[in-house]
């Protein structure tokens, strides 16, 4: 059987993914200066909100959204994903792995957010 999701799955995105170093005895910290890159294809990302957010010296925007990606991709919490369209969100929680009953639908659902502002 071929598993398959829906046709409108056609976009690639590119998954970063902070290196994990060393900083001192037992402190592991993220460096994005040069991240892993990986590229999952297959993938749709659609929206999902956005709305104002407002502090004391500025106004921005959140935005979120969601990605669905074929069964086993390789994405992470904490990895950080670029759209099509060249735009950057965090992943948010964990990536929701879904298995459907007869294989044909099954994916991974992830929450993406960014901030523009």
């Amino acid at each position: 059987m071929v598993v398959m999701l829906p046709s409108f799955c056609r976009s690639t995105v590119t998954v970063l993914r902070a290196r994990k170093v060393q900083t001192r005895p037992g402190a592991i910290e993220h460096d994005w200066a040069d991240p892993t890159v990986l590229s999952i294809t297959r993938c749709a990302v659609l929206p999902v909100s956005t709305g104002e957010s407002s502090g004391e010296a500025r106004v921005g925007v959140n935005v979120t959204a969601a990605l669905y990606a074929p069964p086993g991709s390789d994405i992470e919490i904490g990895d950080r994903v670029r759209t099509v369209s060249g735009e950057t969100y965090q992943v948010v929680g964990a990536p929701q792995r879904r298995e459907s009953p007869t294989g044909a639908v099954s994916h991974v659902r992830c929450d993406l957010a960014r901030y523009v502002g």
